[in-house]
């Protein structure tokens, strides 16, 4: 999907306003409270939040949402972003060295069965600011900042002796991690841990409070989360405080999608293709030649602003360039003409399309959003679409869209 080189586009120079849009729809961080009362949850002004269950970590969202705004009618709940920070738990077993040695979470997409699992749908709503606890050798050993939104990213040639598996795609998250000097062994605490364990998507076994083999990012309550930090602190571990005016860390999405797109263009070098079939799918990446030309002919307008001239639209691929066939590519129905902004949010899966709705992502950051001209109490009319757009945009709302 990405264009000119104007915002989201994955063009050169296009990374630092990519970046400066991710950090904008990120959830807003403030000071941190002295250092005795340490815990990324708790911020100055704000009173030790209630714990709101162990349900889906988007609904405690959402319930923290209608807390901080009750007067907040019904429908924005549907629409709610995010607000408030999530504790998470990794069991990384043999993965550890790597993931903390490189800075990141990955899982795949499906299970092997090709079913989908929670535990990897998770790493589509984890957000910047989240706290995530790591666990390996039946004990918590780390913890990180999550530094960047979930991304879809081939698997990391660390991972295989065969390299990396450009055709193995699947989720991966920036963290900046530290390691525990002093690991927190859970059945340690147990008479602590075990009543705050969830009755589904537990990380650890209830029965005896071993790590789960089939589980990978797990969700965790409030509670849980900060009777960690406590145990963590307990056990004799430095908590350094943190600069609330140092950025987070660059993420690595653009890095490695650029990466994993030169690969694909080297593929689509080698093939047999034509001269003009050649030029014309690679001008496609960009949103630009055959492919701006075929989408224009369908799309006259931007579907969220309506801006119609078309100097100021970018040609963007619904089933993005690097999951799609040569024809897909180039097709006039996967894609559409969408101001910058626009391209942005729908290209990084803050936003999509659904059944004529215009669908905004959970972890999005609701002020932001109004401010880059999408208000979720205000959704504009986004026209229909056609049968072979739909289709398209399936594929955008099931691989994309920051949703689980």
């Amino acid at each position: 999907m990405p264009g000119p080189s104007l915002l989201g586009s994955t063009s050169a120079g296009s990374n630092g306003v990519a970046s400066a849009i991710s950090s904008a729809l990120a959830p807003a961080t403030q000071d941190p409270p002295p250092r005795s009362n340490w815990s990324p949850r708790y911020r100055q002004g704000e009173a030790p939040p209630q714990n709101e269950g162990d349900g889906d970590p988007v609904e405690r969202r959402r319930a923290s949402a209608a807390r901080d705004d009750p007067t907040r009618p019904p429908r924005w709940l549907r629409y709610s972003t995010r607000c408030a920070m999530q504790y998470w738990w990794v069991n990384q077993k043999q993965t550890h060295r790597h993931e903390l040695g490189g800075g990141y979470l990955w899982s795949p997409k499906r299970r092997a069965d090709g079913a989908r699992n929670q535990f990897y749908e998770n790493m589509r709503i984890v957000a910047p600011g989240d706290v995530v606890f790591s666990y390996w050798e039946g004990a918590v050993r780390a913890y990180g900042t999550i530094c960047s939104f979930g991304y879809d990213a081939p698997k990391p040639s660390e991972f295989g002796d065969a390299g990396r598996s450009w055709s193995q795609i699947g989720f991966r998250v920036d963290v900046e991690y530290a390691r525990l000097q002093h690991p927190v062994l859970p059945r340690a605490s147990w008479d602590r841990i075990q009543p705050l364990l969830p009755d589904r998507y537990s990380p650890l076994n209830a029965a005896n409070g071993k790590g789960l083999q089939s589980v990978y990012l797990a969700a965790l309550s409030d509670e849980f989360g900060r009777v960690l930090w406590s145990l963590i602190e307990a056990s004799g571990n430095p908590l350094p405080a943190r600069d609330p005016k140092k950025p987070l860390i660059i993420s690595a999405e653009e890095p490695e999608r650029e990466l994993w797109e030169r690969h694909l263009v080297d593929d689509i070098e080698k093939a047999s293709l034509s001269s003009t079939e050649r030029e014309a799918v690679i001008k496609a990446r960009r949103g630009q030649g055959l492919f701006r030309s075929n989408v224009a002919s369908m799309e006259q307008e931007c579907r969220i602003t309506h801006v119609t001239n078309p100097a100021y639209l970018i040609a963007s691929h619904i089933k993005p360039w690097r999951h799609a066939s040569n024809a897909e590519r180039l097709s006039s129905h996967n894609g559409l003409m969408l101001a910058p902004t626009a391209d942005f949010l729908f290209d990084r899966g803050f936003i999509s399309f659904g059944e004529g709705r215009l669908l905004v992502s959970p972890v999005a950051d609701e002020r932001a959003l109004v401010k880059l001209g999408i208000d979720p109490d205000r959704p504009p009319n986004v026209g229909t679409f056609s049968k072979q757009q739909d289709a398209f945009l399936d594929f955008h709302r099931k691989e994309i869209f920051r949703a689980a």
